[in-house]
């Protein structure tokens, strides 16, 4: 079983990753994990694609245990976007969560699953509903005060 874990990541983000992430490297047959992944790089030139023509601002990653070793591998902490802005921090970020969800089975799946394409307007609605019920908890603490 190969386990994944799905990761939000902004459009400069998948940028920037898409960057340090070859389709392959020297020596890579020798590495348990090598830092170079040919299927990593397609799913990332997908997603900035589908990205692009369709004016997303971010996209689900769905990565497995080798994919985040190899982006932990070649992203830097203090790498910045086209603008100068710090992102490596928050990239890492992501895949220390996807990491640590991974190690723990958390919302995990087969590697293969495909990531729904309208996985910007569900999160919309989740955080829609969300929203609601934190709001109508707040309304129910007022009554019963």
């Amino acid at each position: 079983m190969n386990l994944s874990a799905s990761q939000v990541f902004t459009l400069d983000e998948l940028w920037l990753i898409h960057a340090v992430i070859r389709h392959e490297a020297p020596g890579q047959k020798e590495m348990k994990f090598p830092y170079s992944n040919l299927d990593l790089n397609d799913l990332l030139a997908e997603t900035i694609l589908r990205c692009e023509e369709q004016g997303l601002k971010d996209a689900a990653l769905t990565l497995t245990r080798g994919d985040c070793l190899a982006i932990d591998a070649t992203v830097s902490v203090g790498m910045k976007d086209q603008y100068g802005k710090p992102i490596g921090k928050n990239i890492l970020l992501k895949v220390f969560k996807a990491r640590d969800m991974l190690s723990g089975g958390i919302v995990a799946m087969e590697a293969n699953e495909p990531v729904p394409d309208d996985i910007h307007e569900v999160m919309t609605e989740w955080e829609a509903n969300v929203a609601a019920l934190q709001e109508a908890k707040k309304t129910r603490r007022k009554r019963s005060a």
